[in-house]
């Protein structure tokens, strides 16, 4: 039979994982801030490339997290999703932060507020689809304990 683990014996296995992911997520933030002070405040380093370089280290970073804490060496959907989900939505609202409140760019330009309002519906897309198939897949999941409960009690 097997041993149930006692409440401290799990809080003892979870406290490396714990520390590993808070390190994880902390580099994340540093390199994020780092490319945005690199890009707004030197000059010769284009914003957009800053701008960039948040998306991919906080894809990666994401991705790298929630893999680590899935506990699972192989990438998974919900992993891959995570990931583009915050790395989209952090680069919106780095995007809009710089908008609104530098002088990197103009928002009075016909250009900046079609880009704005496009950006703003490709994140909400992203968001919807996010949401919607976290919603979809439990619900099948759901569905498919119920058909297999129903099979063992017929």
């Amino acid at each position: 039979m097997e041993r149930s683990h006692t409440r401290e014996e799990t809080e003892k296995g979870c406290k490396p994982r714990k520390t590993g992911a808070s390190v994880i997520a902390l580099l994340v933030v540093a390199l994020d801030i780092l490319a945005l002070a690199l890009g707004t405040i030197i000059p010769t380093v284009p914003v957009a490339l800053a701008i960039g370089c948040v998306g991919v280290i906080t894809f990666v970073g994401v991705l790298m997290l929630s893999n680590y804490l899935s506990g699972d060496p192989e990438l998974a959907k919900k992993e891959m999703r995570k990931a583009i989900a915050a790395s989209f939505t952090l680069v919106y609202l780095v995007f809009l932060a710089l908008v609104i409140f530098t002088e990197a760019f103009t928002a009075e330009t016909e250009l900046a507020k079609t880009v704005v309002s496009h950006f703003t519906y490709i994140v909400g897309i992203i968001i919807v689809f996010y949401f919607g198939s976290r919603a979809l897949e439990e619900y099948r999941n759901k569905k498919k304990e119920q058909m297999e409960g129903e099979k063992k009690g017929a």
